[in-house]
């Protein structure tokens, strides 16, 4: 039985990651998506895509998610389809093995093994994560989390492995016993727990996955995704889901504590039964268990608590912070200090987060956009701009040519954030963008003038308001001035 679930395991874990593929790929073409099919087939796909990431590769032109989420969603299909089925698997078969006594055997071997390698993969999503240049400058609100120096992150991510295998071991020790007492409530308690979850999410408005696939589909995408980070955080306490577009902070450290409740609860149950109430009796005895329960919940514990000291103290309130994840967009986008950030913040992240906020984006890519066009600053990647929605990019802008043109009077401003939700929430705060009416029809006359008149006037119009040139002629406007303030 033991052997076939295994198999089992390893076909679903293969189907998930050439549906993940395919799905990752089918723009890119029919030559893409075979070639990654066979990295997979061969066993080297996560080899590849860490090279990928190793290099600084960027996101493909037609790919759904970048390097560094295709690696971290390859593993986490790995954990959740191999290694916590295995673990499961190897624990329950260890407990029912007939081993007269607990010993350093081959079986025990293995599933410290496997618990210390699914810890490892975990603590290396995070870590990858929380390093990254890019994040800790785009979202440096939740990214930076781990120490700068070599010796600090050495240290930490040493304590998030023993913290994530302790964790797994313990769930799986406490499920194993649950099973042999009352089968049902283990599927009870799983179908409980998890609706409880999804119920909060969308009772917060909070329920819809980051990724952007568009389409009806995006429902049952959201489902799925929150259904596998649910487990992954279950089983392996991983630290980069208290991010709010997965678990969020408060619910991450509220699901962490009530795991280890119900895995102490799960003990208690397996212990209290006797050898009446018991399908099937493991082969040591309930001493050894309760010792051996209590030694791996103290170790998680005190692991955790390094953790947070060798940690930075600033983003220790990532870990309770109640914010969703439409919260933690608008929040990202109001405090940035650069468009590079504000960018970052909404521009290929599912536009069912950021509705709130949707009209105040609008009108910041629309009086900004031509000017990234003049100045092609770095970040503005070509993968970027795909992922601005149509209507906000100007249709006089170079980028596209034709159509209508961009609003001009406050009355036309007025009329385009009613129909975007009555200011959308938080957006404009005290008429607040309406101020920016009079730059945007400076900036818009000055760019007509220049292309009507050439470079002479242009210049004038420059000395007399003041404004820097960009290297194609365009006016840049000051930072305090060239964005709409929010209250």
């Amino acid at each position: 039985m033991f052997a076939s679930l295994t198999m089992a395991m390893l076909v679903v874990s293969l189907n998930l990651q050439v549906f993940m593929t395919v799905f990752q790929n089918y723009q890119r073409g029919l030559v893409a998506v075979l070639t990654e099919i066979l990295f997979i087939l061969i066993g080297i796909k996560p080899g590849v895509d860490a090279y990928r990431v190793a290099m600084g590769h960027e996101k493909s032109e037609g790919a759904l998610v970048d390097p560094l989420y295709e690696l971290a969603a390859t593993k986490i299909l790995e954990i959740i389809s191999e290694s916590i089925p295995g673990c499961l698997i190897q624990t329950y078969a260890f407990l029912t093995s007939g081993e007269t006594e607990l010993q350093w055997s081959a079986p025990l071997l293995s599933i410290i093994v496997s618990a210390a390698t699914t810890g490892f993969v975990s603590s290396q999503i995070t870590y990858d994560y929380d390093t990254d240049p890019e994040n800790r400058k785009h979202k440096a609100n939740f990214y930076g989390m781990i120490p700068d120096d070599a010796r600090g992150r050495s240290v930490v991510f040493l304590l998030m492995i023993v913290n994530s295998g302790c964790m797994l071991l313990n769930k799986c020790l406490s499920f194993s016993l649950l099973f042999m007492v009352r089968p049902k409530l283990v599927f009870q308690y799983c179908a409980f727990d998890m609706g409880m979850y999804i119920l909060q999410k969308m009772a917060r408005g909070d329920f819809f996955y980051w990724i952007d696939i568009g389409g009806v589909l995006v429902y049952a995408f959201s489902l799925v995704e929150r259904v596998i980070v649910k487990v992954i955080v279950d089983f392996t306490c991983m630290f980069h889901m208290r991010h709010p577009f997965e678990l969020g902070g408060l619910y991450w450290s509220i699901n962490v504590v009530l795991s280890h409740i119900a895995t102490l609860v799960g003990c208690i149950l397996y212990l209290d039964a006797g050898e009446d109430g018991r399908n099937r009796s493991t082969s040591y005895g309930d001493g050894v268990l309760q010792n051996l329960i209590i030694a791996i919940s103290g170790t998680w514990f005190v692991t955790f608590i390094l953790i947070m000291f060798k940690t930075k103290q600033e983003y220790r309130s990532t870990f309770w912070s109640p914010t969703t994840a439409p919260q933690y967009i608008a929040k990202g986008f109001h405090s940035a200090e650069s468009d590079e950030v504000k960018a970052n913040q909404v521009f290929g992240v599912n536009g069912k987060m950021w509705t709130g906020i949707r009209a105040e984006v609008k009108i910041w890519t629309q009086l900004n956009f031509r000017r990234w066009m003049r100045e092609s600053p770095d970040w503005l990647t070509e993968a970027l701009i795909a992922s601005i929605p149509p209507d906000m990019i100007p249709e006089s802008s170079s980028w596209r040519q034709g159509g209508i043109q961009r609003p001009s009077k406050v009355g036309e401003v007025n009329g385009l954030l009613k129909r975007e939700g009555e200011g959308g929430g938080e957006t404009c705060r005290n008429g607040s963008i309406f101020q920016k009416k009079n730059e945007w029809d400076e900036s818009w006359g000055e760019e007509s003038g220049e292309r009507e008149s050439g470079g002479e006037s242009g210049g004038d119009r420059r000395r007399s308001s003041g404004g820097k040139r960009g290297r194609f002629g365009g006016k840049i406007w000051p930072e305090s001035e060239r964005r709409p303030s929010v209250g």
